[in-house]
C-alpha cells in the first residue's frame, strides 16, 4: 500500500512538472509572439491560453479526484477495519494501476481475514475453555510448588539451626579439648607438687622425729640438770651449817684466846709468849670468823641463785613436756598428712589417667562432630539450592499462571 502511494504521488507530480513544462512553453510562445506581433495576437494568446490552461485544469482535477476518492475509501475500510468492521469492501477501479491493484489485494486481504475470524470464532471457546483448565491446574501447581518450596525453606531453615547447633557443639567440643588439656597440664603439676609435696612430708616426719628424740634428750637434761641443782641446794644447805660451825668454832677460839691473853698478862714475864700466841690465834680466830661471814654470804647467794636456777629448772622441763607433746601432736599431724598427701596423690593419679582418658574420647568425638559438622554444611547448601530452585520453579509457574489469564481475559474479550 506504501508502494501504490510513493507510485500515485510520484504520478502526481510528473504530471505537474508536464503543466508546468506545457504552461511554460506557452508562456513563452506567448512572448515571442507579443514581441513579435504584440498589438495584433494579443487578445488570440490570451484566450488560447486560457483555454489550454482550463482544460489542462479540468483534466487533471477529474484524473486527481478518481484516485483521491479511491484512497479515501480504502481509508474509511481500514477505520472500520480498526473498529472490527470486516463486511465492508472497497468498490475496485477500472484498469490496472497500482491504485486499482492495490484495492484489489485489500479485498482479498478483507475476504482472508474474515475466513480467518470464522476459524478463530471456532477455535475461541476450545481456547477458552482449555484456558481454564489450564488456570486451574496452573493455580494448583503453584499452590502445591508454593508447600514444597515453604517444606524446603522450613527445611532450609533447620539445616541452618542443625549446621548452627553443630558449629557451636564443635567449638565447644574444640573447647572442653582445651580445657581438658589444661586440665591434664595443671594434673601434671599438681602431681609433681603432690611429688614434692610427699618428700617434703616425709623429710618433715623425719625431721619431726628427730626434733622429738632431741626433746627427749634435752628432757632427760634438764631433768638431770635438775636434779643435780637440787642437789646443789642440798650440798650448799650443808655448807652453810658447816660453816654456822666454823663460825661458832671461831667465835669459841677467839674467846679461848682472849682468855688465854688475859691468863698470860697474869703470869707476867713468864706468860709474854704465850700472849703473843694467844693474839696470833685471836686473830686467826676472827679473820675466820669474817671468812666463815663472808662464805655464808656467798653460799646465801649461790642458795638464791641455786633455787632460782631450780624454779628455772622446772619450768623448763614443763616447756620441754609442753614442747615433747606438741611435737607428738605435730607427728601425729604429719603422719595424717602424709596419709593425705598419699591419698591426694593416688587419687591426682587416678584422676590424670581418667583425663587422659578423656582426651583421647573427646578427640574422637570432636572428629565426629567435625564430620557431621560437614555433613549439615553440604545438607544446608543442598537445601538452599533446592530452595533457590523452587523459588525460580514458582516464579515460572507465576508467569505461567498470569499468561494462562491474560490468555483468558484475551480470549474473552475477543
Amino acid at each position: 500500500m506504501k508502494k501504490a502511494f510513493q507510485s500515485l504521488r510520484m504520478k502526481m507530480l510528473c504530471m505537474i512538472a508536464a503543466m508546468m513544462a506545457i504552461t511554460s512553453t506557452v508562456i513563452e510562445v506567448t512572448n515571442y509572439y507579443l514581441i513579435v506581433k504584440q498589438e495584433q495576437a494579443a487578445s488570440i494568446t490570451l484566450v488560447i491560453t486560457f483555454l489550454f490552461v482550463s482544460f489542462t485544469t479540468t483534466v487533471f482535477y477529474f484524473i486527481i479526484r478518481r484516485y483521491i476518492i479511491a484512497v479515501e475509501n480504502l481509508s474509511k475500510t481500514m477505520k472500520g477495519i480498526s473498529n472490527g468492521d470486516l463486511s465492508v469492501d472497497v468498490v475496485p477501479l477500472k484498469g490496472k494501476n497500482e491504485i486499482s491493484t492495490l484495492i484489489s489485494s485489500f479485498n482479498e486481504m478483507m475476504t482472508h481475514m474474515r475466513m480467518l475470524r470464522q476459524k478463530i470464532s471456532k477455535t475461541k471457546s476450545t481456547v477458552s475453555h482449555s484456558s481454564e483448565q489450564l488456570l486451574v491446574s496452573m493455580e494448583e501447581t503453584k499452590t502445591a510448588v508454593t508447600e514444597v518450596t515453604m517444606s524446603i525453606q522450613e527445611i532450609a531453615a533447620g539445616s541452618d539451626k542443625q549446621l548452627l547447633s553443630v558449629v557451636e557443639t564443635e567449638q565447644a567440643m574444640v573447647d572442653m579439648a582445651k580445657l581438658l588439656q589444661k586440665m591434664t597440664d595443671h594434673s601434671s603439676k599438681v602431681q609433681q607438687s603432690m611429688n614434692r609435696a610427699s618428700e617434703h612430708a616425709s623429710t618433715g616426719n623425719v625431721a619431726v622425729k628427730d626434733v622429738t628424740n632431741q626433746m627427749n634428750k634435752i628432757y632427760e637434761t634438764v631433768k638431770i640438770s635438775t636434779s643435780e641443782v637440787k642437789g646443789l641446794e642440798d650440798r650448799s644447805a650443808e655448807i652453810g651449817r658447816i660453816i654456822n660451825t666454823i663460825t661458832r668454832i671461831a667465835e669459841q677460839t677467839n674467846l679461848l684466846a682472849l682468855n688465854a691473853a688475859i691468863e698470860a698478862a697474869r703470869a707476867g714475864e713468864h706468860g709474854k709468849g704465850f700472849a703473843v700466841v694467844a693474839g696470833e690465834v685471836r686473830k686467826l680466830a676472827e679473820e675466820s670468823k669474817t671468812s666463815a661471814i663472808q662464805i655464808s654470804h656467798l653460799l646465801k647467794e649461790i642458795e638464791v641463785q641455786a633455787k632460782r636456777a631450780y624454779r628455772n629448772m622446772e619450768v623448763n622441763t614443763e616447756e620441754v613436756t609442753l614442747g615433747i607433746a606438741t611435737v607428738e601432736d605435730v607427728t601425729e599431724q604429719f603422719s595424717t598428712i602424709m596419709e593425705d598427701v598419699f591419698a591426694a596423690q593416688e587419687q591426682m593419679n587416678k584422676m590424670t589417667k581418667a583425663t587422659g582418658e578423656i582426651d583421647g574420647y573427646s578427640f574422637k568425638v570432636m572428629e565426629s562432630v567435625m564430620a557431621l559438622s560437614e555433613v549439615a554444611k553440604q545438607a544446608a547448601a543442598y537445601a538452599e539450592e533446592v530452595a533457590a530452585a523452587s523459588h525460580e520453579e514458582l516464579a515460572s509457574i507465576e508467569e505461567l499462571v498470569m499468561l494462562a489469564a491474560n490468555l483468558k481475559s484475551t480470549v474473552s474479550e475477543s
